[in-house]
């Protein structure tokens, strides 16, 4: 008596199609002939083969689950695994494969303990930033020394748009505006909470003004930095996208990095 299909590829009969490939292809790299080198390796596969053929099409499942018999599999040019051959006499791996099948592809289940614990530096990472953005030092005041339009100094047009601040204790810059700070005024001045990004606001002034240390970039980073992060950490069910959003999360954390160092 065959055996069963389901068993054959280890996943259940409520099982939807992408988890039926992805169990294929895991199976498939253990079972290959070129890899795995027992006597029945060659039997095994083809048996796995035969069952991904039938459960894989949702009208031959339906038949396979309900009893019908099911006509012989047809032999075609990928009914076996081919073989690259080396001088030598050594059987050779895929230098190529067929992307239904795809016996090369990424073993993610593999990764999920690397992706979960990617998945939470880069989370406790972006989380300094929007705690950073929500909690700042007490404020203190500062005299404004001296306003300098640094385009002036650097001679460079770019630099045009921005003002560099010197107070009795700090130097910030800031983009410049109509309504200039002038030397002699007074100032309040806040860190934020982690970074230190400066804030500051004239004393009759209710709101507060970012310095260019303090860009909005950072923190709209940190944002898609946190949701991929929690995406790597919480997804059990897509083992592939658990994957995908920790690069990307690795990925924004470096440039976000970046930014704070560099900006």
């Amino acid at each position: 008596m065959p055996r069963d299909y389901y068993e054959i590829l280890g996943v259940l009969k409520d099982a939807n199609a992408e988890d039926i490939k992805r169990a294929f292809r895991q199976k498939a790299r253990s079972l290959h002939p070129d890899i795995n080198q027992s006597p029945d390796a060659l039997s095994s596969f083809q048996e796995l083969q035969q069952a991904y053929e039938v459960l894989k099409d949702p009208e031959r499942k339906e038949r396979y689950d309900t009893g019908e018999a099911l006509p012989e599999p047809v032999e075609h040019e990928r009914s076996q695994p081919q073989r690259s051959y080396q001088s030598g006499g050594a059987w050779n791996s895929f230098s190529k494969y067929d992307p239904e099948y795809g016996y090369v592809d990424t073993d993610y289940a593999h990764y999920n303990g690397l992706t979960t614990f990617v998945g939470i530096i880069t989370l406790l990472f972006a989380t300094t930033f929007l705690i950073d953005f929500l909690f700042a030092t007490e404020s203190y005041n500062q005299t404004v020394v001296s306003v300098q339009n640094k385009g002036l100094i650097t001679k460079k047009p770019d630099d045009l748009s921005l003002m560099i601040i010197q107070t009795s204790d700090l130097r910030f810059e800031k983009t410049a505006v109509e309504a200039e700070l002038v030397a002699g005024e007074f100032i309040d001045i806040k860190k934020s909470l982690i970074y230190g990004f400066l804030q500051f606001k004239r004393s009759d002034e209710s709101s507060y003004q970012r310095t260019t240390s303090m860009s909005l970039v950072n923190y709209v980073l940190a944002i898609i930095v946190y949701i991929a992060a929690l995406n790597a950490i919480l997804n059990k069910k897509h083992q592939e996208r658990k994957f995908n959003a920790a690069i990307i999360a690795a990925f924004f954390s470096v440039m976000l990095l970046f930014f704070a160092l560099v900006f």
